[in-house]
């Protein structure tokens, strides 16, 4: 699941390159456009007053976008892996709160809390009912009931968007089940050969990829 970043990247494109080489050792991808990929959605299209709705929306996509791939042929229900940067990887946290299939995940660049990024657009007419209502969605209500077996997170020192802090924040409430955390030297976007080929390793090691 795509991040919301630079236009060309913000779609399911960002993961092809993944896809394509753990393609080449016997995997099955799914990539997804997520509702943020609309072009000038965060300024254009999004509102504070359907964000908690959306969200919701979703997640409920993100679920059916598995019924869909476990669907196809070949595919093992059993070993299941999700990967997501930034939106991509908070809403998958979501989704590791309430769905229990994905056995695997990466998570790149999140922070716990979804109104922290929403409010650097509009400011809502009622603020405290807006963070009254997007609290609900706090990563640290869903992920400590999250049942996956591994997970990978992958943090860049030089992010604007996420403090250190946060990141360690973030692993704290992840089950610490074969947890692995990673920081790489590179900012938001990680953008960094070393974070991808660590991905691809650590996701061919756990999904059993010859």
């Amino acid at each position: 699941m795509h991040w919301l970043g630079e236009p060309q990247t913000t779609n399911r494109t960002e993961f092809m390159a993944d896809a394509r080489a753990l393609a080449k050792r016997g995997a099955t991808s799914l990539l997804v456009d997520a509702m943020w990929s609309q072009p000038h959605w965060f300024e254009s299209h999004r509102s504070t007053d359907t964000d908690y709705a959306q969200s919701i929306a979703q997640v409920i996509a993100l679920r059916r976008a598995l019924d869909v791939l476990v669907a196809q042929p070949g595919v093992d229900a059993a070993r299941i892996a999700y990967a997501g940067h930034d939106f991509g990887a908070m809403y998958g946290a979501l989704l590791a709160g309430v769905d229990a299939r994905p056995k695997f995940y990466v998570f790149e660049t999140p922070t716990i809390s979804f109104w922290e990024w929403y409010l650097l657009g509009d400011t809502p007419a009622n603020a405290q009912a807006y963070l009254d209502q997007m609290a609900a969605l706090d990563l640290p209500r869903w992920l400590p009931q999250a049942t996956m077996t591994a997970t990978l997170l992958q943090f860049a020192k030089r992010d604007d968007y996420v403090a250190a802090s946060t990141a360690i924040s973030f692993r704290n409430i992840v089950p610490d089940r074969d947890r692995t955390m990673k920081s790489y030297d590179a900012d938001h976007a990680l953008a960094d050969a070393t974070a991808t080929s660590d991905r691809l390793a650590w996701l061919a090691n756990h999904l059993g990829l010859k």
